[in-house]
């Protein structure tokens, strides 16, 4: 089989990406508009994310993310890293003396979010440019404009860290098919050590890149420096960002959802262990795999004996009701059996269609890629897709592992339909390519057609309660505790001074539990949990999935009686002008 050689005739500039950017950028901020103008935040953590800004820049300190106004007066944990607050906090203070607080922030909650687009339009072009042609990677740009799992992340007001998770791991796989060893090893692991900074979820991705590079050292020993370098970053990277952004080093606290003194070791011991085997260099492969065997069951042996509790997730201490209730109900984190049928088309579609893409590539006369091009293209894909399958926040990132061949698949496509001259011909196969670049919305649109779903009108009731426009509001009633459902907590925290007992943050679990206690329970536990708590107010918004779901859980439940009208005596509906679909009572002394 012959291989495509030497560099594209016709290059990929820098202009040409600025150009794509603009142009989806623009898309973005014209599908986003009312969401900007109305402040409406994508989801809670989003909210957050904002409120860990503000508290920095208002002089919290930058080794301390706990939020004191949610569990007060203890406070809640966060496990979030503060890198990602930089970028946030700088356009802030760089608008706010010209624009004020707000307006500065609209201004952040929408550059941030483009600018990370930008990366990954700028990776994801020049990578597919290096694989295939300009034209394959100005089309695999717009293909990230349509692709559901990446623009839920890159969107205007996503400030959480799934869009620079999605950046840095581009960056990883574009990196992984650079010829030059030390640059390849060393980009990768400096951006899954920042990756891993800024959450824990890219751990198997991080060991997958590690096992591809074991695999192509296997194959052939000139190989071998990639993987050293590799690991070499990934510890040295690792450990500055550790010191660099948090404290706890001094009490070696070993936490699994963050990157830990367990999991520096870990680096640290495989950078040095796969050091010395590259000096060693064994010419037996056998030796070598044993050699690999050896120090992966080393690092099994660390992780067991330092913190066993890691061995069984990020999770394995939840409280059982928390994770009933709420964990287990996240379907971002689900597998794709508990999805509905538009996202498990969407997390389906694109890297099967770039596995073929691939494989088709290869039977051809004269391939575009080369045989280790191939194999480091599949590994990364299957491993990125396997995992996709299991979490499907995950797919995001196999989409963009995609995207590149299915961008040369597609346009392969578009290139003989050019030559088909009977127009129903030609235009049946450019709705087909159509069909293979959107499925989602094409399964949601037919979905549409058979009417209204129950979950669909429940979130057109939901809507009707506009929390960011209206919240500012609370601020006539005096600073108080609230008792809401967890996901309306953040957008009272951020529209006004009040306090909450807990939001959907793992590590606050035990004022999680009394939240779901409370509006599951009976209406005399609810009070008792209230009442020693010291709540002034209770609040929910209906229509939203978290009431819907404690009342369909627990028919005779507080919240179940909310829904239905049956109010206790203990509770005083509050009326503010302008609250809109919030529903507000104030608890009797």
């Amino acid at each position: 089989m012959k291989v495509k050689t030497g560099p594209p005739t016709d290059t990929l500039t820098t202009r040409h990406i600025l150009v794509l950017w603009c142009a989806v950028s623009a898309l973005l901020l014209a599908v986003n508009s009312v969401a900007i103008a109305k402040f409406k935040f994508p989801d809670p953590d989003d909210v957050l994310r904002l409120l860990q800004v503000r508290d920095w820049i208002a002089g919290q300190s930058w080794f301390d993310v706990t939020q004191y106004r949610i569990n007060p007066p203890e406070g809640a944990p966060m496990h979030w890293s503060r890198i990602v607050d930089i970028p946030i906090a700088a356009v802030i203070l760089i608008f706010k003396p010209f624009f004020g607080q707000s307006v500065s922030e609209i201004i952040a909650l929408t550059a941030i979010p483009l600018l990370t687009l930008l990366v990954i339009m700028f990776v994801m072009a020049r990578i597919t440019n290096k694989l295939f042609d300009k034209e394959t990677a100005i089309f695999s740009c717009l293909i990230i404009a349509i692709t559901v799992p990446v623009v839920h992340q890159i969107r205007p007001m996503r400030i959480d860290h799934h869009g620079w998770q999605m950046a840095l791991a581009m960056m990883a796989f574009a990196a992984a098919f650079d010829e030059r060893q030390k640059y390849s090893g060393w980009i990768t692991g400096s951006a899954l050590a920042l990756w891993l900074n800024i959450s824990m979820e890219g751990l198997p991705i991080a060991a997958a890149f590690m096992a591809l590079y074991a695999v192509r050292w296997v194959l052939d020993s000139a190989q071998r420096q990639r993987l050293v370098h590799a690991m070499a970053a990934l510890a040295t990277a690792s450990a500055i960002l550790y010191l660099g952004t948090t404290n706890s080093w001094a009490t070696m606290i070993n936490y699994c959802d963050a990157m830990s003194p367990v999991h520096l070791a870990i680096f640290a011991f495989g950078a040095f262990a796969i050091g010395a085997w590259a000096k060693l260099n064994p010419v037996s492969k056998i030796w070598l795999c044993a050699g690999f065997a050896a120090i992966s069951a080393t690092a099994a042996v660390i992780i067991f004996s330092v913190a066993p509790q890691c061995t069984a997730g990020a999770f394995a201490d939840l409280d059982p009701l928390v994770r009933e209730m709420w964990y287990d109900r996240v379907l971002e984190g689900k597998p794709i059996w508990d999805q509905s049928l538009v996202y498990a088309i969407q997390i389906l579609v694109l890297p099967s269609l770039a596995l073929f893409a691939i494989v088709s590539m290869r039977r051809r006369t004269v391939s575009p890629l080369s045989g280790i091009q191939t194999l480091t293209a599949v590994f990364l894909l299957v491993c990125a897709f396997a995992l996709s399958l299991m979490v499907e926040r995950s797919s995001a990132i196999s989409s963009l592992f995609s995207i590149p061949f299915v961008a040369y698949f597609i346009h392969s496509l578009l290139v003989k339909a050019r030559t088909i001259k009977s127009l129903p011909k030609k235009m049946g196969v450019m709705m087909g390519i159509l069909l293979l670049m959107v499925p989602g919305q094409v399964v949601r649109a037919g979905r549409n057609l058979l009417g209204e779903s129950e979950i669909e009108n429940h979130v057109r009731v939901a809507l009707k309660c506009e929390l960011s426009d209206n919240l500012n509001v609370l601020d006539r009633l005096p600073r108080s505790t609230f008792m809401t459902p967890m996901d309306t907590g953040p957008s009272i925290l951020l529209a006004s001074k009040h306090r909450i007992v807990a939001s959907g943050h793992h590590r606050n679990d035990i004022a999680m539990r009394d939240v779901i206690r409370t509006f599951t329970g009976s209406p005399q536990q609810a009070h008792n949990i209230i009442t020693t708590r010291k709540i002034r107010y209770v609040a929910y918004c209906p229509g939203l999935y978290e009431p819907l779901n404690y009342a369909h859980l627990a028919p005779n439940g507080f919240m179940a009686q909310l829904t239905h009208g049956n109010i206790p005596t203990w509770l005083v509906p509050v009326t503010i002008d302008g609250m809109g679909g919030l529903k507000i009572w104030q608890v009797s002394e």
